[in-house]
């Protein structure tokens, strides 16, 4: 088996702004991942491609999420 990896990591512009680009700023990542399968005599038998793209934002950029509630324990 063979696999191939490739990641990209782009910082988005507003980073760099002085002072309140920490802020406001962020990131996106590319992700591509490949897998080849080969048979005894070499031949390549099967493939598997998975691509994924993420992105991050700080701070004032970040969207707001609701906390989870409190979720009740089992006690044995």
């Amino acid at each position: 088996m063979l696999i191939y990896n490739y990641a990209s990591y782009q910082a988005r512009p507003a980073s760099f702004i002085p002072l309140i680009g920490p802020l406001v700023g962020g990131a996106d990542v590319q992700t591509s991942m490949v897998w080849f399968q080969f048979g005894p005599d070499g031949t390549l038998t099967n493939y598997t491609a998975q691509n994924s793209a993420t992105g991050s934002a700080n701070n004032l950029a970040a969207p707001s999420t609701p906390q989870t509630p409190a979720q009740p324990a089992k006690v044995p």
